[in-house]
């Protein structure tokens, strides 16, 4: 079987979730992951930053990023999945769809935030798809998602499942 990148793809489902963003809403509760049950967007969405990242890959038809099925992940489990298959990157790798997860500096180890690029790793302020519980799907530069905490980048499984 041909590689096939779903990048584009993921970036398309981005805009989608943008144009119907007053259908998404950012939850913690059990139907964040409802999403799994259908092969394309559908709305209204209800998800949290880690099913967001994590549903767009999968209406994309890319592997999963927490390495785990499909089944439960979050930040940490994307940390783990990432740094196990050596997905860790510098920003200026970054590529669109690639994923940076954001931590407290005095503990890395547990990230609370991740988003989307939007843009590559070269431009300065590079762009991401945000789904925060702050503001339901929105672009926000890298210097605003910074703030809240230091960002780890890392490749996402963008291959064709």
């Amino acid at each position: 079987m041909a590689y096939v990148d779903t990048r584009s793809k993921c970036l398309d489902i981005c805009h989608q979730l943008l144009h119907h963003r007053y259908e998404c809403h950012y939850s913690e509760q059990a139907n964040r992951w409802a999403w799994k049950n259908y092969a394309v967007p559908t709305f209204p969405f209800f998800s949290d930053c880690s099913g967001t990242f994590t549903a767009i890959d999968w209406w994309a038809g890319a592997g999963d990023p927490n390495d785990v099925g499909f089944g439960y992940g979050d930040t940490a489990t994307l940390l783990h999945a990432a740094t196990v298959d050596n997905r860790i990157i510098k920003k200026a790798l970054m590529l669109p769809a690639d994923g940076c997860l954001f931590a407290d500096p005095s503990n890395p180890a547990l990230p609370h935030h991740v988003a989307m690029a939007l843009q590559d790793g070269t431009h300065r302020d590079p762009l991401f798809f945000n789904m925060g519980s702050s503001q339901d799907p929105s672009i926000q530069p890298l210097s605003v998602l910074s703030t809240i905490g230091t960002p780890i980048f890392f490749r996402n499984r963008t291959r064709h499942r």
